[in-house]
């Protein structure tokens, strides 16, 4: 991560699927999601996620199902879909952090 400090790329890709980003405790997880958020500020940034808190706030949300696009919209837009996969996916992780879910499905999110 740290090239992409160094050099002023149009474009940011970061991968919050990971197995070192989804190990981070939540002080850690919310200083480097600070620091990408202060990168993208004047670029297009693409976020694969699987937690939906780290992509909440992006201009545009892709939901991806069995490798198709099944959703695409703001995180409010996507809420309101009646049976959609996002808000489902969303009120899940809501309640996991009780129950302890997890959910297999992949988001993209592109933000500029």
């Amino acid at each position: 991560m740290c090239g992409l400090c160094l050099k002023p790329y149009d474009v940011l890709a970061t991968n919050h699927s990971n197995p070192s980003f989804t190990a981070l405790d939540t002080v850690t997880e919310n200083s480097v999601q600070d620091a990408l958020d202060r990168l993208g500020s004047d670029r297009t940034v693409l976020v694969i996620a699987h937690r939906l808190g780290t992509i909440r706030e992006a201009d545009n949300i892709i939901v991806l199902g069995d490798g198709v696009v099944a959703e695409q919209g703001t995180h409010d837009e996507l809420m309101e879909i009646e049976g959609g996969k996002y808000a489902e996916m969303w009120n899940m992780q809501l309640h996991s952090a009780r129950g302890n879910k997890k959910s297999t499905e992949s988001l993209t999110a592109l933000s500029s």
